[in-house]
């Protein structure tokens, strides 16, 4: 079996989509044994499997289970995926470049989804108080490149992601002004 202790999300990922076939019911802690097309086995948590519909059985790769602990660190690479829609279903702006969603000076909304906001401030290489400033709404008097320079409703600014700037919808847009950090 897999110790799920000694991994990493990396190595979790590659059991994601594979299909195996059920050997062992524990009903105990509601986990099923899953062996795999090379006869490899593991537990793992029944209400993470769905049925595959008969397909055919598949392997995850080979993961070296030699020092456990030792895992050796590497850099990824960040890479950014926008999103086209809000959580609330709006459009969420683009650069200056001709269409509908383009970035344009007027009220909008800061994103809800505070993930997605430090996405989007990894992806413009700039950091921001993410959990203070989601979800309010302000007005963007300026932008350059991918940041549009977004006044609050107490005047202070701030430079925030085009990409995470929407079209402001009063049932998630937070009331007032953001608790912002002196320094800002």
């Amino acid at each position: 079996g897999i110790n799920a202790e000694y991994m990493g999300d990396k190595t979790l990922a590659l059991y994601l989509l594979q299909t195996g076939k059920i050997t062992e019911v524990e009903e105990d802690d509601e986990s099923i044994q899953i062996r795999w097309e090379n006869y490899d086995v593991c537990w793992v948590p029944v209400n993470c499997v769905r049925d595959a519909k008969g397909g055919a059985l598949t392997s995850p790769p080979a993961v070296s289970c030699l020092n456990p602990g030792e895992a050796v660190e590497e850099e990824e690479e960040f890479v950014f995926f926008r999103r086209d829609y809000a959580m609330s279903g709006e459009l969420y702006l683009t650069k200056d470049d001709g269409q509908a969603n383009s970035i344009k000076k007027g009220h909008w909304q800061i994103s809800c989804d505070k993930g997605y906001l430090e996405q989007c401030c990894l992806d413009c290489g700039i950091e921001l108080p993410c959990e203070a400033i989601a979800g309010y709404g302000g007005n963007v008097t300026a932008w350059k490149k991918k940041l549009a320079t977004f006044k609050f409703n107490n005047k202070k600014t701030l430079d925030v992601p085009i990409n995470a700037l929407h079209k402001a919808n009063k049932k998630t847009k937070n009331k007032g002004s953001p608790d912002l950090p002196s320094d800002i």
